[in-house]
């Protein structure tokens, strides 16, 4: 399952939430909204998802990284240090992955904003896709490879 950004969330979500049977094999995190605690929350996304004012059991909830198991996909994730969706939901939920022996890898690079997709413009970042399929061929995930 891909997910960039707030589609990160749900595919972090798919990945954490729904029954063991029908999460996604494996999960890659391009700039995600990870966390709805208030010191890394993209304040937007959280406002959307859970309201102006929730409750620290939905918070919880739908902060992904606390939602992670054994049984949660090896995951890619991708972040910059410059984009408004704080790259430490990247790193939090990378550290959740590894605490539960989950696959994973993640990549932070210094600048490159948000919303940069697969489209080229002049930064390191442009990489990731090379990076994504190294990982997914590593990881036996690419057919005819």
């Amino acid at each position: 399952m891909l997910g960039f950004s707030a589609g990160g969330h749900l595919a972090a979500s798919a990945s954490t939430l729904l029954p063991d049977e029908t999460r996604p094999s494996f999960a890659l995190l391009i700039y995600p909204v990870i966390s709805m605690e208030l010191d890394i929350a993209n304040r937007g996304s959280r406002e959307q998802l859970l309201g102006p004012a929730p409750s620290d059991e939905l918070v919880r909830r739908y902060s992904c990284e606390q939602q992670v198991s054994k049984t949660t996909p090896q995951t890619f994730l991708l972040s910059t240090s410059d984009d408004p969706v704080d790259a430490r939901n990247a790193l939090r939920y990378y550290l959740a992955l590894k605490e539960a022996g989950v696959p994973a890898e993640v990549h932070v690079f210094g600048s490159g904003g948000h919303g940069y997709g697969m489209r080229a413009h002049g930064e390191p970042v442009n990489v990731w896709p090379d990076l994504l399929l190294e990982w997914m061929s590593s990881r036996g995930l690419l057919l005819g490879r």
